[in-house]
């Protein structure tokens, strides 16, 4: 049974991948990331993490000015690194990009 958020992904792998976990549309057209596509993803980015010397509770700032699949890969990969997701909303940085 899951202990953490991002045990998850890992246990849905395990018990009912599906074809279609995330979707985001591009361009006008849906795209669909299965469950496998997902961890593999996810595992992708928290090694990526770890190579860069992140550390448990270092925090990482995610700016996304849309609902997309990556912020979920992004955010499972930073939470199994052990970081400390520190979302930013995009229309903030737009506001301080234009006070600057």
């Amino acid at each position: 049974m899951p202990t953490r958020l991002f045990d998850f992904l890992s246990y849905q792998l395990k018990q009912r991948p599906l074809d279609r976990a995330l979707n985001t549309k591009y361009n006008g057209e849906w795209k669909s990331t299965s469950t496998a596509e997902y961890a593999s993803s996810a595992d992708l980015m928290s090694a990526a993490f770890l190579n860069l010397k992140i550390k448990p509770q270092d925090k990482i700032a995610m700016i996304s000015s849309n609902n997309r699949s990556e912020w979920c890969i992004v955010d499972v990969g930073i939470l199994q690194a052990g970081a400390v997701n520190v979302p930013i909303f995009s229309q903030l940085v737009k506001m301080i990009m234009n006070i600057y």
